[in-house]
């Protein structure tokens, strides 16, 4: 895909859309720097007590199927933003090899769904963009 496709080049300027860019980054940058923290803290404790490991899981396949539409729909902000789901990954590999783990393994993997899903449906404005 080129560069010049995407939504935030063609309308590069002082408007809504470079605006929600920028915020977007600088948001997204916020919550990779508390994910970091987040699995810092499962490290230091060797616990996951205090992750919901369910609601982790779902945060990845979210992110990447989020990542997949914003591709389709040629918005490099969507694209980036969907990238955060590599951090809750590690989160979830973290949480996973503590000794205190839940069971909920075989429902983790429902959520790995929606990535391929995401990819297949014809008509995305009735699959992601009306939540």
């Amino acid at each position: 895909m080129n560069f010049r496709n995407f939504i935030e080049y063609q309308q590069f300027g002082f408007n809504n859309i470079t605006l929600a860019f920028f915020g977007t980054i600088v948001f997204g940058l916020i919550l990779c720097w508390g994910l970091w923290k987040q699995k810092r803290a499962i490290e230091s404790t060797n616990s996951s007590k205090s992750v919901a490991v369910l609601a982790c899981a779902y945060f990845i396949a979210h992110y990447f199927a989020f990542s997949v539409y914003g591709y389709r729909q040629h918005c490099l902000a969507m694209i980036l933003n969907g990238l955060i789901g590599f951090l809750f990954l590690v989160i979830y590999v973290t949480a996973v090899r503590t000794p205190d783990y839940g069971k909920w393994k075989k429902w983790h993997l429902v959520f790995l769904l929606l990535i391929p899903l995401m990819a297949l449906v014809p008509n995305l404005n009735i699959s992601l963009s009306q939540c």
